[in-house]
């Protein structure tokens, strides 16, 4: 027995030791400019080689740039990391570009934020985890047309400010699984917010809707789209929220402006003669089960704390 015991050790120091048979960590020694991108480029990576599969990659501060060019574009590394610095080294900037771009990256870690500028529309796909205390996830401006769609599966924690500022400029958030995210999500702006699917919100403690945004909820099988404990919170008159599905999806509890905390029930639309109640945040078909959960009280502090005194509450300009 313990002659295996020895044998098992010395393979593990073998496969340690062996080349190839771990992924290295390679990163950006220098920022990308205008009109080159290190997404499938050699020359700023410490290893001078195109990315690869079998090896992760990080930004460590400098500026990471996306390809200009349309159509989908595949990072062929383990993983991307976009740490440090200021804007360049820890934000994923989609420029305008020529056409729609797809981009697909098995494992995204952002710490920053995540713009899109993109004619036409971009989608990111793979898994993204979220790092950052206060990431801005934001979909073209004023008069553009820039729709983001990421399908990829949301983990880590913090905060994700879906930002749209207008109808043709939407953000479309369709995770291909339910991931592992704990943190909270706002809507902001004056756009529309799609949440498609079974678990989009993934595990979000929250979900905080302010300005004119609208977020619409649907696609769904079971109608399982907010988290059981998470909050619904309507931080002004103008937001709403579109229950474009049939069925019941529960929460842990709503705050409605002008209204407070809203007792538990069965909630929907003014013209929902389903809805035990009503209120003039939702509009749709569905219904909202508020059904608090133990320990509500404790947390009802801390979501009072988030109210509007937040990091900005007019965001044009930003």
């Amino acid at each position: 027995m313990n002659g295996m015991k020895a044998v098992k050790r010395m393979a593990t120091v073998l496969w340690l030791l062996a080349p190839g048979t771990h992924a290295a960590v390679v990163t950006l020694v220098a920022s990308d400019t205008q009109g080159f991108s290190s997404f499938d480029s050699w020359a700023n990576w410490s290893d001078g080689q195109t990315p690869q599969a079998g090896n992760d990659y990080e930004t460590r501060g400098n500026a990471f740039l996306l390809p200009e060019a349309g159509g989908t574009h595949v990072f062929r590394g383990n993983s991307l990391k976009l740490n440090g610095g200021t804007f360049g080294g820890s934000t994923f900037f989609i420029p305008e570009g020529d056409g729609p771009i797809t981009l697909h990256i098995a494992d995204l870690t952002l710490s920053g934020n995540l713009l899109n500028r993109r004619e036409g529309g971009a989608t990111i796909s793979g898994k993204m985890t979220v790092i950052g205390s206060d990431s801005d996830f934001s979909s073209g401006d004023l008069g553009s047309n820039s729709p983001l769609t990421i399908t990829s599966t949301l983990s880590g924690g913090g905060v994700i400010n879906l930002i749209s500022y207008s109808s043709n400029s939407f953000i479309k958030l369709a995770p291909g699984s339910q991931g592992d995210f704990t943190g909270s999500i706002s809507a902001w702006g004056y756009g529309l917010v799609d949440v498609l699917g079974d678990g989009a919100f993934a595990n979000a403690n929250s979900v905080q809707l302010l300005q004119e945004t609208a977020i619409r909820i649907g696609g769904g099988v079971v109608h399982n789209y907010l988290p059981d404990a998470a909050l619904l919170l309507f931080y002004t008159e103008e937001s709403s929220m579109v229950l474009d599905f049939e069925g019941i999806d529960d929460v842990a509890q709503i705050f409605s402006i002008g209204k407070g905390w809203l007792a538990p029930g069965l909630y929907g639309a003014e013209d929902n003669p389903l809805a035990e109640f009503t209120d003039p945040h939702f509009r749709g078909t569905g219904l909202l089960r508020v059904v608090p959960e133990p320990g509500f009280a404790g947390v009802l502090s801390l979501a009072m704390g988030m109210l509007i005194f937040r990091r900005r509450i007019v965001i044009s300009g930003t």
